[in-house]
């Protein structure tokens, strides 16, 4: 599991190119959880 701050954004393109570029594992699929708090950046996809 990894945390970060409601004021960042899982940016599911730039993970997708990461991929791709670097032939990684591809985690522009994998749900984002909103643990607590308030979404400050407010454009991140959560479940």
């Amino acid at each position: 599991m990894r945390f970060m701050p409601t004021s960042s954004l899982f940016d599911r393109e730039l993970a997708k190119r990461k991929a791709i570029d670097m032939n990684i594992i591809d985690h522009s699929n994998r749900p984002v959880y909103h643990m607590r708090g308030q979404d400050r950046h407010g454009k991140n996809q959560f479940v």
